[in-house]
């Protein structure tokens, strides 16, 4: 229950009552996927812009670079590991591991986890990896 509680301080209600009925219903479809400090997933991805390795945590908005993309990768999850494990340490509120993601690498994520051949939007060369890791695995 103290999830809602945190979510709901955070959320602006909409103008409209059908907007309104709108994000709840997406509030309520995502209840299920949000991270605690013991379980849950974090989404990644690594890609190249511009000749460098990105390598972003999309739940905790923690990027890493490098100029390959195994080195951008684990420099990710030493991060990730980091962050995880000084949130565990100061008790902190859960809201820190469900943060709002940056729309530029929700659409990169939508677009790569949907099979779309008439229109790709993606040069898969570069992209190296993406995938959902669990909270758990992080000590």
């Amino acid at each position: 229950m103290m999830d809602l509680v945190i979510i709901c301080l955070n959320y602006t209600p909409p103008a409209a009552p059908c907007q309104r009925k709108t994000k709840l219903l997406y509030y309520i479809s995502n209840m299920r996927t949000k991270n605690t400090l013991q379980k849950g997933s974090i989404r990644y991805i690594v890609f190249k812009d511009e000749g460098v390795w990105y390598a972003v945590a999309l739940e905790f908005n923690i990027i890493e670079s490098g100029d390959e993309p195994r080195e951008a990768l684990l420099s990710l999850f030493e991060a990730i590991n980091g962050y995880i494990k000084t949130a565990r340490k100061v008790k902190a509120r859960t809201c820190i591991l469900n943060q709002k993601v940056d729309k530029e690498y929700e659409t990169l994520w939508r677009d790569l986890n949907t099979a779309n051949d008439t229109a790709p939007k993606i040069k898969m060369s570069d992209i190296f990896t993406f995938g959902r890791q669990s909270v758990a695995a992080f000590s």
